[in-house]
């Protein structure tokens, strides 16, 4: 089974080369220039690491045209693969012939056999379990070519609706990347990432999901932390819990459907 890591802060990359655990890192394309992503994927390679390139959650008019215009750069710096989170990403590789491993995210749902025939017939080669089925759902689906997501704060919300621009704040050409937090009616706390670049906001959980711990992963392929608002203590901290074989901090996560599903 491999242990692979997505970051949104590309800052964090450093902090995962010396781990010898970790077999893949994910980056995202918004925040990772050519160059970089180049640079990367070699120290990646050195340390014996595969460095994958997770794509926009949202094809729009801005996502469109950046892809366009870098993707002879971002082949050309040789990532290992892709993680390809909706139907336009999928088409777009494949139209071209890029190779590499096509990840296909949660958000791409491989409910069941004929929708990983049909979606491996379009071109994916590995399948990241949906967040809503539960661990007997998953063994009926079956486990092959799948990874599944142990950590993170799931994305509750992709929307082109930005939460700064409709408080009257657009902050894109000073701060094109923050996170801010929106509170419901029951005083939950959210946590919202600004990808000012492509005109989205992310509203992810208020708690990660935590399956660190679960007995039976290691039915998957590969399982994947993924860090998206936690600070760089945190990550570590995390990480050290899951190689340790450490239990879930009480009363601060959830276990999301992976025992119940979806009603």
């Amino acid at each position: 089974m491999d242990i692979n890591v997505l970051i949104s802060n590309p800052d964090y990359f450093s902090e995962l080369l010396p781990m010898e655990q970790v077999a893949g890192i994910y980056v995202e394309q918004e925040r990772t220039a050519p160059d970089r992503l180049r640079r990367m994927v070699r120290s990646a390679h050195q340390n014996a690491k595969k460095l994958y390139l997770a794509l926009p959650y949202i094809w729009n008019e801005e996502s469109a045209i950046a892809l366009k215009k870098e993707i002879t750069s971002i082949v050309g710096a040789q990532a290992d693969g892709y993680l390809v989170r909706n139907l336009d990403e999928l088409g777009f590789l494949s139209d071209r012939g890029i190779q590499g491993e096509i990840i296909l995210d949660a958000g791409l749902y491989t409910w069941n056999k004929r929708a990983m025939a049909c979606l491996g017939a379009a071109g994916g080669t590995r399948f990241t379990a949906p967040y809503e089925l539960n661990r007997r759902e998953i063994d009926e689906r079956g486990w092959d070519r799948t990874e599944l997501v142990i950590y993170g704060h799931y994305p509750m919300m992709i929307s082109s609706g930005c939460l700064r621009l409709t408080t009257g704040k657009c902050v894109k050409d000073r701060e094109p990347y923050g996170i801010y937090k929106l509170r419901d009616r029951t005083g939950a706390t959210f946590p919202v990432v600004n990808c000012c670049r492509y005109c989205m906001n992310i509203i992810y959980n208020s708690v990660p999901t935590w399956l660190l711990d679960e007995p039976g992963i290691e039915d998957a392929q590969s399982v994947r932390l993924s860090f998206t608002t936690e600070s760089r203590l945190e990550m570590r901290s995390i990480l050290t819990r899951f190689f340790d074989g450490e239990t879930a901090p009480k009363g601060s996560v959830t276990r999301g459907h992976y025992k119940r599903g979806a009603q």
